[in-house]
């Protein structure tokens, strides 16, 4: 069996045990948060090759059992406790994210489209 990889914590733990950070790739840091989730029953997604995607948008998306009413988005950082990086795309997407109260989830096809129904939604009508 493997080492579990250690990460920065931001906030001590409460057994009093110090915390060694050391650098990670962020591949293995999210192959162990998958295995976390996993582990508790989850649902772990990310997107493989995001060349093609829009800029911005968090890595993964998680969610647990033990928090049936939240989906998780996470930026992952290779080292979040010396300042991580973050691009234009990924703060403007972080605060469109932060101010959401709603997840509305859909399945849209050619009518929807052609119907109007896609164009409603988005104006915030309600059918």
């Amino acid at each position: 069996m493997s080492r579990p990889t250690v990460y920065p914590y931001l906030r001590e733990p409460s057994n009093g045990q110090r915390i060694v950070a050391r650098f990670v790739e962020e591949e293995a840091l999210e192959a162990d948060i998958a295995a976390l989730v996993a582990a508790r029953g989850g649902r772990f997604y990310h997107t493989r090759d995001s060349r093609r995607s829009p800029f911005g948008w968090p890595d993964v998306a998680l969610w647990t059992p033990a928090r049936p009413n939240t989906l998780i988005l996470s930026e992952l950082k290779r080292d979040e406790y010396h300042k991580p990086r973050w691009t234009d795309d990924q703060l403007a997407w972080r605060r469109i994210l932060e101010d959401c109260t709603t997840l509305e989830y859909y399945a849209w096809g050619p009518l929807h489209l052609s119907t109007g129904t896609i164009d409603w939604t988005l104006e915030g009508a309600t059918l």
